[in-house]
């Protein structure tokens, strides 16, 4: 087990990490190409002590990563070093990319470690700190999301925010930013610093406040529903013209509008997105429930994780909609995100497990995004025999893929399919599909999370 570039350990944690390398046992699988020759890790650190599936994914990169806690700000303090703090998550694709692209590479970690106290963290272990520099990188930036990549004094303020670096530019900032700290002029930094925290600060106190004042009234409910109308793309659905989230609160928030003011146009916007969603490839047509998003505007594109709240929000939408209108369509969509969630998330006491990845391994163990759910023709053919053109035509698979996996089920909006020929055909489908080998499950129990989808489930039962 070698020491990490530009990091060094005394004896005493050393043998700390190799106990708890061992510990793991044979069946332990590394994730990291730096592997010896007889397949065990040539890097090993602290986050192999961790029990978060995030942090256990980078606890074998070169970067000398350290868990969030006291700990590593007394280090940076100890050290008069500026913390670098990756925030992420499991099934985040764009973390797996940025941890093949510069956590996995030994010409960067030597800079972090050397220069920095590289801190990584589960943002579902720590919501309210992950709230707290999403909002400070969206101040500095006007968005956020994940990878968060954040620069923080030894206090833990924030003073340069980002999300997804490419290799590049990652290393360009991580040196001008080292050479600015060693420099010893650090007022520019500190000012930074300081305004963040003022700002962040403030909004707080706002927030506080806002919740001590009356609820809203009807002015405010019609000026919601102004804004949801102008945001609406009339052609494609959702409240995007790039890339689609299905903005799940919005809908159920226009769903009870409409109960409450009959305002028919709210249910028309919830209705038109609704029909995107279960016709586009956000929806798992073989398998059920829904992928995060998508990143093109017509919902054909999808960024395959499969978060629990999704699933939760999104089946009691269709739920409610099926209660408003009747559609069978959402009937079935809430239904088989039910069926999804009960089959292949639920921990078998009662719990649910939190997501599982957009990426899985081909046959030479490379991750990629959406393999798991892209089907070739000549698959389908394999499967269902005579009965593979019909739903090779039904579910698109005959048109031009948009991912590299291959060609991803979607239905026409326009135009739904008989379900009754369709359904079992999908159901063979989704049996074959079980042979794959299946994106990564993120097997934590989050108790926000749990609630959303107790809650759908129980409307659900109600309803259907």
């Amino acid at each position: 087990m070698a020491t990490p570039p530009g990091s060094s350990r005394d004896p005493a944690q050393e043998a700390r990490l190799r106990a708890a390398l061992a510990a793991k046992g044979p069946d332990w699988r590394p994730r990291t190409r730096h592997l010896e020759p007889d397949g065990s890790p040539r890097y090993v650190n602290r986050l192999i002590l961790e029990a978060s599936p995030y942090l256990l994914q980078h606890a074998h990169n070169p970067v000398d990563w350290r868990p969030w806690g006291p700990e590593a700000l007394a280090e940076a303090r100890a050290r008069d070093r500026p913390v670098f703090l990756s925030i992420g998550y499991a099934t985040c694709h764009w973390c797996h990319v940025m941890e093949e692209e510069s956590f996995e590479d030994e010409a960067v970690a030597a800079i972090l470690n050397a220069h920095y106290v590289p801190v990584k963290m589960d943002r579902e272990q720590h919501p309210a700190l992950d709230q707290l520099y999403i909002m400070a990188t969206q101040l500095q930036h006007g968005h956020a999301g994940w990878p968060l990549s954040i620069f923080l004094l030894p206090d833990g303020r924030p003073f340069h925010t980002g999300t997804y670096f490419p290799k590049p530019q990652f290393i360009e900032l991580l040196q001008g930013i080292a050479q600015l700290w060693r420099s010893g002029e650090r007022s520019e930094i500190r000012d930074v610093a300081e305004r963040l925290a003022s700002v962040l600060a403030r909004v707080g106190r706002e927030r506080a406040a806002a919740g001590a004042v009356a609820p809203p009234g009807p002015e405010v409910f019609a000026q919601a529903f102004e804004q949801l109308a102008e945001l609406h793309n009339a052609r494609d659905g959702g409240f995007s013209t790039t890339q689609q989230f299905p903005q799940e609160t919005f809908l159920l928030w226009l769903l009870d509008h409409w109960r409450r003011s009959g305002e028919g146009c709210a249910l028309a916007i919830a209705g038109r997105t609704l029909d995107a969603i279960a016709a586009g490839a956000i929806h798992d047509h073989v398998g059920g429930g829904f992928h995060r998003y998508t990143v093109d505007r017509n919902w054909r594109t999808p960024h395959f994780e499969k978060m629990l709240y999704n699933q939760a929000l999104l089946a009691q939408a269709f739920t409610e909609g099926w209660e408003a209108t009747g559609n069978p369509v959402w009937r079935r969509a809430a239904e088989r995100a039910f069926a999804y969630v009960l089959r292949d998330m639920a921990d078998g006491e009662g719990a649910f497990f939190a997501a599982e990845d957009a990426d899985s391994p081909d046959a030479g163990g490379r991750p990629v995004e959406g393999l798991f759910y892209a089907w070739q023709p000549d698959e389908v053919r394999a499967v269902l025999g005579a009965e593979a053109d019909y739903a090779i035509g039904a579910l698109g698979l005959d048109e031009r893929p948009t991912v590299e996996a291959g060609p991803v089920p979607f239905l026409d909006p326009a135009e739904p399919p008989d379900f009754e020929t369709l359904d079992p055909l999908l159901e063979r489908l989704r049996i074959a599909r079980e042979a794959r080998p299946r994106p990564l499950r993120d097997e934590k129990v989050i108790a926000g999370w749990n609630g959303l989808m107790i809650r759908a489930l129980a409307v659900g039962a109600a309803a259907l």
